[in-house]
């Protein structure tokens, strides 16, 4: 008994193959840009003021969210100042200590989302997108 195997389109399928493979480091890149932007849009919603509050909110905090390239991905940052001193890190935390972070002010504990959070919750979201996104490519390039 003999069994022959004949794979028409063979060079075409191999550089779809070679197309998806070359694809990949882009859409992994575009992929976790867009989950900084989101991190970035999540963080800058502002909870309802107090009761009685009397600060006027400027926005700068909001506004002084921004994403940069880096040599292993994208950074997040926020570099709010009032009369020249950051405080973000009293509203939002910071990047050390337990889950969470740490940093953040009692009087904004439970009111303001920590930043740590939201970016580890974009994080667990990054394989099912990228795996979709590439779906999608070898969809697109005929190969399922």
């Amino acid at each position: 008994m003999q069994i022959t195997i004949m794979v028409k389109n063979a060079q075409l399928v191999a550089k779809g193959l070679a197309n998806i493979r070359a694809e990949i480091p882009r859409i992994a890149e575009s992929t976790i840009k867009a989950a900084a932007e989101k991190v970035i849009k999540r963080m800058r919603v502002y909870p309802p003021k107090r009761e009685g509050q009397t600060y006027v909110r400027t926005g700068r905090l909001g506004n002084s969210f921004k994403v940069t390239r880096s040599a292993t991905g994208y950074t997040i940052s926020n570099n709010a100042e009032a009369k020249g001193r950051p405080y973000s890190r009293y509203v939002i935390g910071d990047s050390a200590g337990a889950i969470g972070g740490s940093g953040q002010a009692w009087m904004h504990v439970g009111r303001w989302l920590l930043l740590r959070d939201v970016v580890e919750y974009e994080v667990t979201q990054l394989p099912p997108m990228v795996e979709e996104k590439i779906r999608f490519k070898v969809r697109q390039a005929g190969l399922a």
